[in-house]
């Protein structure tokens, strides 16, 4: 630590509680990932389960119109040296957000199982650890019940007698297994409104059954005979849409969750789902000695509709369903009316139509999808809606209703994940460079990308996201064929705000509004220094100055006026205003109830004050459009504002002090007697250089600006003030660090090692409230 006396600094009061975090919803998995590795790119499919209907597998709760930062980044070597991160119910590396707990395993590279890992997904932090697993988890559930989620394992070791298969259900809170029931020759597991559904095959049946976490099984089970299908290993289990379908090889079987009725009596060959509608598979049918492939359609209503379609043909994949749910079957370059078969539309035979997002199919021209350019069509129309350049490949893995984010490698083992929009095709953004085998999964309002080696999460860059629907078409405004033209006069009065959520997004704070006018005739905001100060409880929590004088903000009228479109339904607009660094004082979950680890939604407490300090440049009337909009649109501030009658010299003393006291708890209960990698230490009136090498005269506001950079950066990260540890010497000083654990010095001193963090700012240091400072500090 560097030497130096700083002021006395205020009396801390006494700890505060912790934050309350409401849990995430629950997100199911994608449908499509891919695998880059020893050569080769293989797409695997995973299942289409889901807990509700409300939002498709592949569906992100927030969007994304810019390209996305980490917000923390765990290691595989940080949870045990030499192991991998493994799969939870498919092959390879693999995550599944469970209300807010990222479920894990960890395997060694003989891929023999070691532990099964619950990853708090707002923090990165180890939440609990099943040690020493002898089994592989065939599969987990891709959402929790009553607090639990229940997974498919053997119950023995292998080598310890016959496999016999069981049931566990695992506790979210604290990994404890609280119930177990055998079930033989079980293979997979999920969890659909509220019911527990297994699958499960021998040598001569395939079997699905609905149950309850008394008893699994409780409420039907559907059999089948193995059918003259081709064989092939790997497995699948999904319910959605009202359908349960499981297949196993080349056999695939389904029934209506309901009542457990098949949609075939007979296994099919390749079956894909469409949810809400049924199943799309080959008729498992050989012709002396050769297979002789025919599409067959079962119509989830009825149970029985049967059309045969052309051999060699694949169905486009469901990303995510058309939320009408009332889409054609995708087949080849053709669409069908699925209960009927009559054709609907074709394009170009040279093209390949492979996946449906919403009302939007992608499709190559090449049959496997190898190409440099990729085109979208109107799931409805056929009409082709845009073309758009890729790298070689691109396999969507997620959508957030306004783009479809997928991978496109770039070399035999690298690859990026870009974003484009369903609208116009245009790449939007793409990721840094990733290695080897890398998956996309929905995690809270983000999403996670999953390697061997690592797992790190990125938060949404936009608002919340929706179904994406009406993507290529346009708005239905209701019984009027134009949107509302309101007529707006200035207001002479400051607009009236109120915050909806928080979230960070690389060095800014980012307040989503919604904002109406003080006056009833509406208003057109053209100042060129409207002041915005944001409080949680008279605490300052942003502040800043924002330029609407180039592009004017139109508030509709508050009295019901209109013009001849008629009245507007609705008086106010959603913005987001964008506060820098050096402008916020508190992080989103220091305000509010907590969405994820960058992330929360507004209460009462919160407030806003807006004070027009600028000129108007606008019109003193003027029409305005109303019409709905999923992206609210962002507006960063000009520069930086002290909130009004507050200095920001004792705002930061106050923020960090807030936060000191807010972090207590949790190193108490988790860093206690564990050494840490320490990022940073400052007092007041210190001349040191910054991370970046930039010498610095260490103020509170500066203290303050290091840590939340410091805490957007890196995982976990904790403020400690050095007067209420005994670990250390000198007083006066504010001291950050990484909340990751270790039992010794040296990973620690690794960790900073391995980030590139320079020597003078980062080392191992030994948390604790109990003893002194002797050996608790080791460098480099």
């Amino acid at each position: 630590m560097q030497s130096g006396h700083g002021p006395a600094w205020p009396t801390p009061p006494p700890p505060s509680a912790p934050w309350p975090r409401m849990p995430w919803l629950v997100l199911a998995l994608c449908v499509v990932a891919v695998v880059v590795g020893a050569g080769a790119i293989v797409v695997v499919r995973d299942g289409l389960g889901s807990g509700t209907d409300e939002y498709a597998a592949a569906q992100l709760r927030g969007t994304f119109p810019s390209e996305p930062a980490r917000a923390w980044t765990l290691w595989a070597g940080d949870l045990e040296p030499g192991v991998t991160f493994g799969g939870v119910g498919m092959t390879g590396p693999d995550a599944r957000d469970l209300g807010g707990i990222l479920l894990v395993t960890l395997q060694d590279y003989e891929y023999r199982s070691r532990a099964l890992v619950a990853i708090d997904a707002a923090t990165g932090a180890v939440r609990w650890r099943v040690n020493d697993v002898s089994f592989l988890v065939h599969e987990c559930a891709t959402t929790s019940i009553d607090g639990l989620v229940p997974c498919v394992a053997p119950a023995r070791a292998p080598g310890e007698g016959p496999d016999v298969s069981e049931v566990r259900f695992y506790r979210l809170s604290d990994g404890q297994v609280v119930r177990t029931q055998p079930v033989p020759d079980a293979r997979n597991v999920d969890v659909y409104d509220g019911d527990v559904y297994i699958a499960g095959s021998t040598t001569e049946t395939m079997w699905i059954a609905k149950g309850a976490v008394a008893d699994v099984t409780e409420d039907w089970r559907q059999e089948f005979r193995m059918g003259k299908c081709r064989p092939g290993g790997g497995s699948g289990f999904s319910v959605a849409g009202g359908i349960a379908w499981y297949w196993g090889g080349h056999h695939g079987v389904s029934v209506e969750v309901e009542n457990g009725e098949p949609l075939s009596v007979e296994p099919l060959d390749d079956p894909y789902l469409y949810p809400h509608q049924g199943i799309v598979g080959t008729e498992c049918h050989w012709d002396q000695g050769i297979f002789d492939p025919r599409m067959h359609i079962v119509a989830a209503a009825g149970g029985d509709t049967s059309i045969v379609f052309g051999p060699g043909l694949r169905p486009a994949s469901v990303l995510a369903p058309d939320p009408a749910d009332v889409g054609p079957l995708v087949l080849g370059h053709d669409a069908y009316e699925f209960a009927t078969g009559e054709l609907l539309w074709s394009v170009d035979g040279s093209v390949t139509l492979h996946t449906i997002v919403g009302d939007v199919v992608l499709a190559s021209p090449d049959p496997v999808g190898i190409a440099d350019h990729m085109l979208g069509y109107s799931l409805h129309t056929g009409e082709l809606l845009w073309r758009t350049g890729v790298s070689r490949m691109f396999v969507p893995a997620a959508t957030d209703g306004q783009r479809v984010i997928g991978y496109e490698p770039t070399s035999a083992s690298t690859g990026i994940y870009s974003a484009y929009n369903l609208r116009t095709g245009a790449q939007e953004w793409q990721t840094r460079s990733v290695e080897g085998w890398a998956v996309l999964k929905p995690a809270g309002t983000g999403f996670v990308v999953v390697t061997e080696r690592e797992l790190a999460f990125y938060p949404r860059t936009g608002g919340p996201a929706s179904a994406p629907r009406n993507a290529v078409t346009a708005p239905d405004y209701g019984s009027g064929s134009q949107p509302d033209q309101l007529v707006v006069t200035q207001c002479d009065q400051a607009p009236e705000m109120t915050p909806l959520d928080f979230r960070t997004n690389g060095n800014e704070l980012i307040v989503t509004m919604r904002i109406v006018s003080a006056c009833g005739g509406g208003d057109i905001v053209s100042t060129d220094a409207l002041r915005v100060s944001v409080f949680d409880e008279g605490a300052a929590v942003a502040a800043g100055v924002f330029d609407f004088s180039s592009v004017p903000m139109y508030l509709p009228p508050t009295n019901g006026s209109s013009s001849t479109a008629g009245t507007a339904s609705d008086a106010a607009i959603v913005r987001e205003f964008a506060f820098p660094i050096r402008s916020f004082w508190r992080l989103p979950i220091m305000v509010g109830d907590s969405t994820g680890v960058d992330s929360s939604r507004a209460t009462y407490r919160q407030s806003v004050e807006c004070l027009d300090e600028g000129t108007s440049h606008g019109p003193a009337s003027g029409e305005v459009t109303v019409e709905p909009s999923s992206d609210a649109l962002k507006i960063a501030a000009a520069r930086a504002a002290e909130p009004p009658g507050i200095d920001s010299e004792q705002t930061a003393i106050d923020a960090l002090r807030a936060i000191a006291n807010a972090d207590r708890p949790y190193i108490l209960e988790s860093l206690e007697g564990k050494w840490v990698p320490q990022v940073s230490s400052k007092r007041y009136e210190l001349d040191a250089t910054d991370i970046d090498g930039t010498m610095v005269h260490w103020s509170a506001q500066e203290i303050l600006r290091q840590h939340l950079e410091l805490r957007i950066r890196y995982p976990e990260v904790r403020l400690l003030y050095t007067d209420e540890w005994p670990v250390f010497d000198l007083k006066g000083w504010w001291v950050t660090v990484a909340g990751l654990t270790f039992d010794d010095s040296g990973p620690a001193i690794g960790w900073c090692h391995e980030r590139g963090v320079e020597t003078e700012h980062c080392y191992a240091k030994l948390i604790s409230a109990h003893r002194g400072s002797a050996g608790t500090t080791r460098y480099r």
